[in-house]
């Protein structure tokens, strides 16, 4: 069976310690691993580029996007018999469930969409959201970022926002009702001082250790195999 797995990410600012292109590098690392495991490949149909993100940004626009996406999706899923698509950046997610739920009317072949933030949403990870820990460019998505590509974050230049954190928190919980994306100059929400390789790498094999239980329990249900 060909799995083909293509990552989904953006460019867009993940404050003054990490690389822009943070979402797709995690995304594509990911998508390497997980079609070592398998034994399947990544699509050579990439985007780096996502919807919408935080200024300063060079993303698509929510139309542009989709258009992009569709197109990318549709050229890789010819090469499959399943395809795996992996996402980080969370303006990508919405327009590509539409797209997968599009497709899927006209095509055989099946799809899986992986938010990887999600995969640790519901684990130990997400008490320290409590503590302002898994938030935007914060101390998660840093230490993931270290792990996979040392060279795209300089630590030494990582700042703590936590205003943008509580202002992002109250638009949340509806106290206020302008999204407060303005708020943070840094692009980060919350803390990323703190963040660790040691922690990326545990956070990292975590999400590797469910999207590999979530694809193999998929394989068997549709009896791909």
């Amino acid at each position: 069976m060909k799995i083909m797995f293509i990552p989904f990410g953006s460019n867009e600012n993940h404050g003054p310690h990490n690389d822009k292109l943070c979402d797709f590098i995690i995304a594509q690392d990911i998508c390497k691993k997980l079609a070592k495991f398998f034994k399947g490949q990544v699509s050579k149909k990439v985007m780096k580029k996502g919807a919408e993100g935080i200024p300063p940004t060079d993303e698509y626009s929510y139309t542009e996007f989709y258009n992009k996406a569709k197109k990318c999706i549709l050229k890789s899923l010819k090469k499959a018999d399943l395809l795996v698509i992996v996402n980080g950046h969370g303006t990508n997610k919405s327009i590509l469930m539409d797209i997968c739920r599009v497709v899927s009317l006209k095509e055989e072949t099946p799809i899986i969409l992986i938010d990887w933030p999600e995969l640790i949403s519901e684990t130990r990870f997400i008490m320290w959201s409590e503590k302002k820990w898994l938030n935007h460019a914060g101390v998660i998505e840093t230490s993931v970022l270290m792990a996979v590509s040392p060279k795209s974050v300089k630590l030494e230049k990582a700042v703590d926002d936590e205003r943008a954190l509580r202002d992002l928190t109250a638009w949340k919980r509806r106290k206020i009702k302008i999204y407060p994306i303005k708020y943070s100059k840094t692009g980060v929400y919350g803390v990323s001082k703190c963040a660790d390789k040691e922690l990326g790498k545990k956070v990292l094999n975590l999400v590797l250790s469910k999207a590999q239980k979530e694809i193999t329990q998929f394989i068997k249900e549709k009896r791909l195999l």
